[in-house]
């Protein structure tokens, strides 16, 4: 929902459209914004298209840019955004963000009571979404399918997008500026990209994942009735040790065939030795491969206190911040809570682990890899585009380090990988020895990535 205002100074009058979209991309670039994509049809959308793998992963960034001054009843705006709207709306997977670029904007304060999450009027924006759908730009059939997705969608993409007034000569500006930053070696955009000499000692790269060696239970197996997937799923929290696939219902504890009696045939049940399964390959290591997850997730939460979220696609646990009259929670001496309290908007910063677990080599390996949550002060978990500024506020590549990373992994890896009590048996955190080229920054040394790591571990086992 951010809108941002970087107007300023005189505009060049031999400037068009064309030359501030491509000063638009010239600043995105600077910024670490890939291009993927660009339209060079007059009115086809999006006109480009970026991603930035380092902090917004595999999100799409849709950018339009506008030479033009625009009202919030500007008719080819209005268009623009419903088709934007409906796009945005019909991805299955998470949706792209909007990164509009004016030169002007007319009545500024009404945009930022509606894109600016200090001053939004939920009101206002309202009144806009109603603007939008009497639009006569409009045909009928994108009137109606924006009046079905409705206001509570419209709400949503409009926190996914990005509102910034900026003239032509304030771009040159702000690329005069990045530029200046590539050239000074001790600080900006070279001092991270510059080349350095190779290490010639062996280095041991410690992963952020362990091969799982044994579970010592058992696998129970039933078979499902008529009942549909949703209604099992909707019996139990996503995280439990249970897994339905074909007409069978795989669990690894034997209490859900009295939980889940009236989904299931009790006669057939079947109990079954992991060790068995790792041998008869990919479709039983699937369900081995879901069910290990879910064994990590369900440990946390039932055996060491610690919360659980779906977020992004990612499988998350983390500490809740019990105590609001003190400033730190503390778990076995580590800080995993931190209440900031003197803002606008009280919150809570969360350390977290995400858990994965992955198939190589038909071997099973578990993967921990620190993240960070955010939670208001009802304790409910900020998303959208405020999520998005405290991300860049607490930034891995400002105040973290190849260290603090390894360490939180250590302690969650070990916290989790409780030997007195989990019935999942893994190794230590697996790493490699060679001949390394130092990455160029700290950023770039906590993410190398996976696939890499595993494969050469795997190339030295063999």
């Amino acid at each position: 929902m951010p809108i941002y205002n970087w107007s300023g100074g005189a505009e060049a009058s031999h400037t068009t459209a064309q030359h501030y979209k491509d000063k638009v991309v010239e600043l995105l670039q600077l910024d670490g914004f890939i291009l993927i994509q660009s339209s060079s049809d007059v009115g086809k959308l999006p006109d480009l298209i970026f991603r930035k793998p380092d902090t917004e992963g595999n999100t799409d960034i849709y950018a339009e840019t506008k030479f033009d001054d625009v009202s919030l009843s500007d008719k080819e705006f209005l268009s623009e955004l419903a088709t934007y709207f409906i796009l945005y709306t019909a991805k299955e997977t998470e949706p792209f963000d909007l990164y509009l670029y004016f030169r002007k904007l007319k009545n500024y304060s009404k945009w930022n009571q509606i894109f600016s999450p200090n001053m939004y009027d939920e009101a206002t924006c309202e009144a806009f979404f109603r603007t939008l759908l009497k639009n006569k730009e409009l045909d009928e059939r994108t009137r109606e399918r924006v009046k079905e997705k409705g206001f509570d969608n419209f709400k949503r993409f409009v926190a996914d997008t990005y509102v910034n007034q900026i003239s032509y000569d304030g771009l040159l500006m702000k690329i005069n500026a990045r530029n200046r930053g590539k050239k000074n070696r001790c600080y900006g955009y070279e001092y991270f990209v510059r080349e350095l000499s190779p290490i010639k000692q062996k280095q041991q790269v410690i992963g952020n994942f362990a091969e799982i060696k044994k579970y010592s239970g058992s696998i129970y197996s039933w078979e499902i009735g008529y009942a549909r997937y949703s209604d099992i799923y909707d019996r139990i929290q996503r995280y439990e040790p249970v897994v339905l696939k074909g007409s069978f219902l795989y669990s690894l504890d034997s209490v859900y065939g009295t939980k889940l009696r009236e989904f299931i045939k009790e006669k057939t049940l079947k109990v079954f030795n992991p060790e068995d399964w790792l041998l008869e390959g990919s479709n039983k290591l699937s369900i081995l491969q879901t069910l290990y997850k879910k064994y990590i997730l369900n440990f946390g939460v039932a055996n060491k206190g610690c919360k659980y979220v779906r977020y992004k696609s990612s499988d998350i646990l983390y500490f809740p911040h019990a105590d609001y009259s003190q400033p730190i929670t503390e778990v076995d001496g580590k800080q995993v809570a931190r209440l900031f309290k003197d803002t606008v908007s009280p919150f809570v910063k969360h350390e977290a682990i995400e858990i994965e677990v992955k198939i190589y080599n038909q071997r099973l390996f578990a993967f921990f890899s620190p993240v960070v949550l955010f939670t208001d002060n009802n304790r409910e978990l900020i998303a959208g585009s405020n999520v998005k500024r405290l991300h860049e506020k607490f930034s891995p590549n400002r105040y973290d380090t190849n260290y603090t990373i390894l360490g939180d992994m250590r302690w969650w890896f070990n916290f989790l990988n409780d030997k007195r009590k989990s019935l999942l048996e893994t190794s230590d955190l697996l790493g490699f020895f060679g001949n390394l080229k130092p990455p160029r920054d700290s950023k770039m040394r906590n993410i190398l990535a996976a696939q890499e790591r595993m494969e050469k571990y795997l190339g030295l086992q063999n």
